[in-house]
């Protein structure tokens, strides 16, 4: 008898600081997220407040691409809604997007010469909830 509530505590045990181990390790790693957004948004403010504007603008909240533009000059069609951004208005625009893309803010849609980018659910999130 005393052997079962042995291996049933210890199998209790073993549960409880797995679960809190875990749990931890989502608040790390969460934490380490937020702290590479805030990283990147100081390197690229304007770009992160243009799009916070458009992400709140849009009123439907469905639009999580964007297209990458040289200037304002080029027409675009899109199959889709998708935001524009544009190289004359972003200085390293290209550079940038690149950060984000390796800190996995962002992935890479494009199935033309043009790029696009699709933003992560948490990027979107940290962007709305960032403040300058």
């Amino acid at each position: 008898m005393a052997f079962l509530i042995g291996v049933a505590s210890g199998a209790g045990g073993k549960y409880f600081a797995d679960k809190y181990t875990d749990q931890r390790k989502e608040k790390e790693a969460a934490a380490r997220e937020k702290r590479k957004f805030r990283d990147l948004r100081k390197v690229m403010p304007e770009l992160f407040d243009e799009m916070k504007e458009d992400i709140v603008g849009d009123k439907n909240g469905l639009v999580k691409e964007f297209m990458v533009v040289p200037n304002e000059r080029l027409t675009i069609t899109s199959s889709k809604p998708r935001f524009i951004y544009y190289e004359e208005q972003h200085q390293d625009l290209r550079n940038k997007l690149s950060l984000l893309l390796d800190a996995g803010f962002l992935e890479d849609v494009s199935v033309t010469d043009t790029p696009i980018f699709r933003m992560s659910g948490k990027f979107v999130e940290l962007v709305c909830n960032s403040c300058r």
